[in-house]
């Protein structure tokens, strides 16, 4: 697709500052390391990680800390929101063992984006973040539900 250049940081730095201008952002740019972090509405760290020459885009989201009570329940419900995808856009959700912080995240490879594209996946997945983030939030406060996880659609 349309790339400004054969290196996968070029073109997600060129995608990162048009992104910024259309939303009304200073400058975006990946570091050496090929990592940027951005911060959402003060409550959401959202990173984007284009490691070396590899070719593939990370994007990473830390939605809470890992919770003390109820782990179980929580990682039944969302084992099984991974299972398809289907909720999450495609993410799927993980726990950052370094940092103790369930996150959602996504890879895709660059040369299957464009400008469009890069720009539609960060707003969706930043949507989607700010989505289970607040879902998990209040739900963790009331107490999850004992049923489990949701039956899932085998056989449709």
């Amino acid at each position: 697709m349309n790339l400004p250049s054969s290196n996968p940081q070029d073109s997600v730095n060129h995608w990162l500052a048009d992104f910024a201008q259309a939303e009304g952002m200073v400058g975006l740019q990946l570091d050496e390391r090929g990592l940027i972090g951005l911060q959402v509405d003060n409550a959401l760290e959202i990173e984007i990680e284009v490691p070396g020459e590899q070719g593939l885009l990370y994007l990473r989201a830390a939605l809470m800390p890992v919770p003390a009570q109820d782990r179980e329940s929580l990682y039944a419900r969302l084992l099984a929101c991974n299972f398809l995808l289907q909720d999450c856009n495609g993410a799927a959700f993980a726990i950052d063992a370094e940092r103790a912080l369930l996150a959602l995240s996504l890879c895709q490879p660059v040369s299957k984006l464009d400008g469009l594209d890069f720009a539609n996946l960060l707003r969706n997945f930043i949507d989607v973040a700010l989505r289970w983030q607040a879902q998990l939030t209040q739900e963790l406060q009331a107490g999850l539900p004992d049923d489990g996880p949701a039956s899932l659609p085998f056989g449709r």
